[in-house]
């Protein structure tokens, strides 16, 4: 593991996926160097990927093997299974030992979150074995590439419209 400053905190040196669809079109990778090399319908090609990305089913690996307090964080780069890019603005953050919600247990909780917003928060026993994973519900978070800072400034959702209401009368 490195310094997160100088070198990646953590490095999956050897990655191999192979995903089959419904449709038979199935699809293969493996990491080389700073990509991914995927082998799919379309031919094989090169994805960048980051040296601190990870692949969805790693996220809780790597959250077990973070220090039991409530101050470590992990920055990284999630690999989008859709569209086979690494989306950046992804962080692990260890929130310390809590009450599992609807029960007495203590146990270790570690928050995958997305600009902010908690994407799913994973609970460890002391011997960091995965006990249970929450997602929260209700909220569709949406990641997009922009042409400029200017455009991602600006509001993604259009103006409420204005509510009609009845001209007000005098007495």
């Amino acid at each position: 593991t490195g310094d997160g400053q100088t070198s990646p905190p953590f490095l999956i040196e050897s990655l191999s996926v192979t995903a089959v669809p419904a449709d038979g079109h199935g699809t293969a990778a493996h990491r080389a160097g700073r990509v991914l090399r995927v082998t799919d319908a379309r031919g094989t090609h090169d994805v960048p990927f980051p040296l601190d990305s990870l692949v969805s089913v790693a996220v809780p690996i790597v959250a077990a093997a973070m220090p039991h307090d409530d101050r470590a964080v992990l920055g990284l780069h999630l690999l989008s299974v859709r569209d086979d890019l690494a989306r950046p603005g992804y962080v692990l953050a260890a929130r310390g030992k809590q009450t599992v919600p609807g029960s007495a247990s203590m146990l270790w909780r570690v928050d995958l979150l997305h600009c902010g917003m908690v994407i799913d928060a994973y609970w460890f026993d002391d011997n960091c074995r995965l006990i249970r994973t929450d997602t929260p519900g209700g909220t569709r978070l949406y990641t997009i590439r922009v042409a400029s800072r200017l455009a991602a400034e600006m509001s993604l959702t259009p103006a409420p419209p204005a509510i009609a209401r009845p001209p007000a009368t005098i007495p």
